[in-house]
C-alpha cells in the first residue's frame, strides 16, 4: 500500500475550482468541509447574444437581462434546492438601452467587460420594477437622459446596489427613487450628475427616499456629485412621511447645489459625512435630526460647518 509524500500539495482554507467553478473550504488534513452554496450562473451579451439560446455560458449567452432574470426566477421558484440560493447573472453591455419590469429573487447581477472605457457596462433606460426580492447590483452602470433613472417601489425589497455608477442625463431629475422599500442598502457608488456635460445634474436630487414606511435603509460611503450651477439640487432627500427604524446615512461625499443631506423624516442616524453647497450657507447645507447626528462637516460658501453644531446649548464637559 502506497503512502503520501510528506511534501505532496494538501489543500487548505479556501479553494477556486475551476472544473466546477465552485469555491470550496478544506480543513487542515485536506479533507473538504463545505462547499460553497449558490445556484447557477447565467451570460447575457447585450451587443451578440441571443435570447434564444441558453444562456449558461458565454458562448450560449442570451441578449437581454430581461430574458436572464426569468431563468433566475425560475429556477429560484421551482424547488426547495433554488429557494435558498443564489444564482448569479454576468451582464456585458454597451450603453445598451433595456428597461426592466422585474428584478430577479435573491440574484446576483454582476457587470463586466466595459462601456466607453468605464471599468463597467452601462445600462440606459428608465427602470421601473414592480417586483423582485433580494436583488443584489454589483460593478453596474445605470443612466437615463431624462427623468427618474431607477425607481424602487414598495413591492420590491431587499435591493443592494455595490460599486455602481449612476449617470445624470440632459434633463434628469433623480438617480435612485425609492418608496417603502425594505432593506435597501446603497454602498460603494458614484453619483456623477453632469456626466453629458454643460453644468446639468438631477433636478431633484440624486436619491430620493419618498414617503412610506421602511425599514432598515443603508447610505453608506458613496461619492454623490449633484452640485452644478446650471443644474443640480439635493444630494439627499428623505419625505417627511418616510417612516421606519433602523436606517443610517454613512460616510458619504455629498457635493450639491443646496442641501447635502435633508432628512425631513427625522428617522435617520447620519454620521460622519463629508459635503459642500454651492447655495447653502452653513448648517442650512444640511436639515438631520441632530440627536440621531455626529461627526458630520459641510463646507458652502461663507464657512465650514460640523454638525450638530458644538458646543450646543446644554452641552456640559466632565472632569
Amino acid at each position: 500500500m502506497g503512502t503520501s509524500s510528506p511534501n505532496a500539495h494538501v489543500r487548505r482554507g479556501w479553494h477556486w475550482n475551476p472544473a466546477s467553478k465552485e469555491l470550496q473550504a478544506y480543513d487542515n488534513n485536506g479533507m473538504e468541509i463545505i462547499q460553497y452554496p449558490h445556484g447557477p450562473r447565467y451570460y447575457v451579451e447585450s451587443n451578440a447574444g441571443d435570447n434564444d439560446l441558453s444562456g449558461g455560458s458565454w458562448g450560449t449567452a442570451k441578449k437581454t437581462l430581461a430574458a436572464a432574470i426569468t431563468l433566475a426566477n425560475t429556477y429560484v421558484a421551482a424547488a426547495s434546492t433554488g429557494w435558498a440560493s443564489r444564482p448569479t447573472i454576468y451582464y456585458k453591455g454597451d450603453n445598451n438601452t433595456e428597461v426592466l419590469t422585474a428584478l430577479p429573487n435573491k440574484t446576483d447581477i454582476i457587470g463586466v467587460g466595459s462601456s466607453d472605457g468605464l471599468k463597467h457596462p452601462v445600462l440606459v433606460g428608465a427602470q421601473v420594477p414592480t417586483t423582485g426580492t433580494g436583488t443584489r447590483f454589483i460593478n453596474m452602470g445605470f443612466r437615463e437622459e431624462a427623468g427618474v433613472c431607477i425607481t424602487i417601489p414598495t413591492t420590491v425589497s431587499s435591493v443592494t446596489f455595490l460599486d455602481c455608477k449612476f449617470l445624470g442625463g440632459t434633463s434628469s431629475t433623480t438617480a435612485l427613487l425609492a418608496t417603502a422599500s425594505t432593506d435597501l442598502t446603497v454602498e460603494g457608488c458614484w453619483f456623477i450628475g453632469d456626466w453629458t456635460g454643460g453644468g446639468k445634474g438631477w433636478s431633484t436630487a440624486a436619491i430620493s427616499l419618498a414617503t412610506g414606511s421602511a425599514q432598515r435603509t443603508l447610505i453608506r460611503d458613496n461619492i454623490i456629485d449633484n452640485g452644478h450651477a446650471s443644474g443640480g439640487s439635493d444630494g439627499i432627500i428623505v419625505n417627511s412621511g418616510r417612516t421606519g427604524p433602523g436606517s443610517y446615512i454613512i460616510g458619504n461625499f455629498i457635493n450639491a447645489k443646496t442641501i447635502c443631506i435633508d432628512d425631513e423624516s427625522d428617522t435617520f442616524y447620519v454620521y460622519s459625512n463629508r459635503g459642500a453647497s454651492l447655495a447653502n450657507e452653513g448648517d442650512t447645507c444640511v436639515d438631520i435630526n441632530e440627536s440621531f447626528a455626529a461627526d458630520n462637516l459641510f463646507n458652502s460658501a461663507n464657512n465650514y460647518t460640523a454638525y450638530p453644531i458644538f458646543p450646543k446649548d446644554n452641552f456640559t464637559t466632565t472632569t
